[in-house]
């Protein structure tokens, strides 16, 4: 905790635009559809495709202005924590953590941090990469933050709270045995399909059942009635979709597909249940995974770090983590897109707790 002699220290972060208004970016979506769709209807069909392009250059600019990440200077002043636009923060009671997790993969992004300003307005800050054990966790899981700082920067704002946070809060330096990390399935594989799985059967059976309804109004009642009862037939299927995708994909976190658990040398690999599918010393390969980009679009090409962790009598387990800052510094071979996913602060607790396991070539 800052002492009154102490000068204030600054910390650099990001956060959402000053004008930014909730539920905006729905309504700029639709916004888009709108002006593509009287685009397509209003002008010769020679001139919609160098229209469309203006247009979603434009709403790049006008996305990026209004909801995108800007620069944000955080204060940490003596007992208080300055949040420019969003108030002050008095740092006099233990601080209120949950877990900050990504909504459709489920890996952790981090830990957010509930404080509440002098405005009377509740806030999340988020660390990203900010290791938060689960049983210190004192508040519900987000998925979205209002300000985000590097770890290092948030971890200097949880010491500068009264004591009585839980002593295993934070980020280790070296993993110490036991060392539990959640592998959580790539989307598009195990769990993660059903992401994709449930929402097109929605849409299917949504489909077939109000297309059906609107058939039956026209046969009853004439065209014109058919004509508004198919409209209102689109709207309704795609608020059962909205609602498929909302409650299945965002509101509820995927569950761990795996766990890997480091005792030493000893690695035990259980499943989702928490039974035990093989233990011992495996060996483990560094790899990279590319995705995207081509040779004549070399920008959009990513390069991140994989392992390959071999533990007989199961499959090699490949995993990974969707961030090219943890790109290896020097050259490995290149592997398929990895089975399982990481989060971010789960990455430094890996390759430590794999330090002393023998690693192949």
């Amino acid at each position: 905790m800052l002492t009154d002699h102490e000068a204030p220290v600054t910390m650099t972060g990001t956060a959402p635009a000053r004008h930014r208004v909730p539920g905006g970016q729905f309504v700029l979506h639709l916004a888009v559809l709108a002006g593509m769709a009287a685009l397509a209807s209003t002008y010769h069909r020679a001139w919609v495709p160098p229209l469309l392009l203006v247009a979603l250059v434009g709403y790049a600019m006008v996305h990026h202005v209004l909801f995108g990440a800007h620069r944000f200077v955080v204060t940490l002043d003596e007992s208080r924590l300055r949040l420019g636009r969003f108030g002050t923060v008095p740092l006099n009671r233990p601080p209120t953590l949950g877990l900050w997790h990504q909504t459709w993969t489920g890996t952790s992004l981090g830990t957010v941090l509930y404080v509440t300003t002098d405005l009377n307005r509740t806030l999340r800050i988020g660390g990203s990469g900010h290791y938060l054990a689960p049983d210190a966790a004192t508040g519900p899981a987000a998925t979205s933050v209002e300000i985000t700082l590097p770890a290092k920067a948030f971890a200097r704002i949880l010491a500068a709270h009264p004591v009585g946070q839980p002593a295993t809060v934070g980020a280790p330096a070296a993993a110490t045995p036991p060392v539990r990390v959640e592998l959580f399935d790539r989307p598009g594989r195990g769990s993660g399909l059903w992401q994709i799985v449930v929402p097109i059967l929605v849409l299917q059976v949504a489909g077939m059942f109000f297309g059906g309804c609107a058939f039956a109004v026209m046969l009853t009642a004439g065209p014109e009635a058919g004509i508004v009862a198919s409209y209102a037939a689109g709207v309704a299927t795609l608020a059962a979709v909205g609602a498929t995708i909302w409650w299945f994909g965002l509101r509820r976190r995927p569950s761990p597909a795996r766990f890997l658990e480091f005792d030493g040398r000893l690695v035990t690999i259980r499943d989702r249940t928490g039974r035990a599918l093989a233990t011992g010393q495996p060996t483990w390969q560094a790899r990279r995974y590319v995705s995207g980009g081509n040779r004549t679009h070399p920008r959009a090409r990513h390069v991140y770090p994989a392992i390959m962790l071999t533990l007989p009598p199961e499959r090699p387990i490949s995993v990974t983590i969707l961030n090219p800052q943890y790109a290896w510094s020097h050259q490995v071979r290149r592997s398929w897109a990895p089975r399982y996913l990481v989060g971010e602060p789960d990455w430094p607790r890996l390759l430590a707790a794999l330090g002393p396991i023998r690693r192949s070539p």
